[in-house]
């Protein structure tokens, strides 16, 4: 298993936490017993551990692979309240530059609130800062007395601290989580982000080599929230490289169906941009792959991702002809494996919803991120096409 996390600067040490923690949760509500092995990296400098679990079907053994890429991430993660307004301008304009809003609001309205949420809020602190500081010029001026220039030095004070206090506020509510990856999606989009190409070129090989290795069951590439964006491209070259071997041999060597899951995804953030020709390319080969098993989940309550909606037609593409299935598109329905109570905490709370695609329940359901990844029943086969997902 290939697991390609989101926009977030966060180690393997603490996915690696994450994963066996919850893990250890989750078995107490699926009955699944699962044990986490240490973490140890590998030559290309992605982490590696293994888990053993034993369910109704028998005992599984998954080798799990945390692929890196939170270097480029904090390479690509302003710091400082003027670095981050920036890249929350350069962000909504690639956004406003696309032409596509339209689009998006016709898809996924709720999300391209999301998009826009950290832009309004950023301009909405300035502009009460500036209305502040001449509130405070004004009453210097005409109710206490006081000359131009003092007026009009403390009136700059009171802007300055407003904007001051309006940074805090944002580091407290992570405001422009969004605008960041608006801002990085643009930069991919232009191919400027230092080393991207080159670490998913690097991924692609070695799904391929693990998809022609015959001792693995199955071979599974896990993105969520950008993350998504990232193993469409993994996924897409993965399997032109194993097509390329057919083509140099002459024949067509046993190889695995390639299982991909994306989970939380918001991957026309990415493929309506203009400029992203590329990934557009990665995403309609892979929409037309006969050796692929898609499967995607994404809540309609997750505003941060594009949930129910065909990422394929969301980024314009028609292409032909296309397998069923491309994905298969289904909400994990969080409603029905949380307590009420629990369930309204987490709703409230946007960011963490966003990441509950990884994380364990209060109750067992269809959806079940560690029965997938660590159980033996492979993604296509606990969601066959002819089923309908819940």
């Amino acid at each position: 298993m290939f697991f390609i996390t989101g926009f977030d600067p966060k180690p393997a040490a603490h996915y690696h936490a994450l994963y066996t923690r919850e893990a250890a949760r989750q078995s107490k509500v699926n009955g699944m017993d699962i044990s986490v092995g240490p973490r140890v990296r590998n030559a290309e400098g992605n982490s590696l551990w293994s888990v053993q679990a034993r369910d109704g079907q028998g005992h599984c053994e998954t080798l799990y692979e945390y692929v890196r890429w939170d270097d480029i991430v904090r390479a690509c993660w302003p710091r400082g309240g003027f670095a981050v307004s920036a890249d929350a301008l350069r962000g909504a304009w690639a956004v406003l530059g696309s032409g596509e809003l339209g689009h998006v609001w016709r898809v996924a309205p709720r999300t391209l609130a999301a998009m826009m949420y950290a832009f309004g809020f950023l301009l909405g602190g300035l502009a009460l800062a500036v209305v502040l500081g001449l509130v405070v010029l004004f009453w210097g001026v005409s109710v206490a007395g006081l000359g131009y220039a003092p007026a009009a030095l403390l009136g700059m004070a009171v802007m300055v601290g407003g904007l001051w206090a309006f940074v805090r506020l944002e580091a407290r509510l992570h405001s422009t989580w969004m605008a960041r990856i608006l801002a990085f999606s643009d930069r991919w989009s232009r191919d400027s982000v230092e080393g991207l190409q080159q670490r998913l070129d690097r991924t692609a090989a070695a799904v391929a080599r693990a998809l022609q290795n015959e001792d693995n069951d199955e071979v599974l590439v896990v993105g969520i929230s950008v993350g998504s964006m990232l193993a469409v491209s993994v996924a897409a070259r993965a399997l032109c490289l194993v097509d390329d071997m057919d083509d140099r041999t002459q024949r067509k060597k046993e190889c695995h169906t390639l299982s991909l899951l994306t989970l939380g995804q918001c991957i026309p953030m990415l493929g309506l941009m203009r400029r992203a020709a590329r990934f557009r390319a990665d995403l309609a080969a892979l929409a037309v792959h006969a050796r692929l098993g898609w499967r995607d989940f994404s809540s309609p309550t997750d505003w941060v991702s594009f949930g129910l909606t065909d990422p394929v037609a969301a980024c314009g593409l028609h292409v032909r002809p296309r397998p069923p299935g491309q994905p298969q598109q289904a909400s994990p329905r969080f409603h029905t494996l949380f307590e009420p109570d629990n369930y309204r905490a987490l709703v409230k709370d946007k960011i963490r919803l966003h990441r509950q695609y990884i994380m364990s329940s209060d109750r067992p359901g269809p959806y079940d991120y560690f029965a997938i990844t660590a159980g033996s029943t492979s993604l296509v086969q606990r969601f066959p096409l002819r089923d309908p997902v819940p």
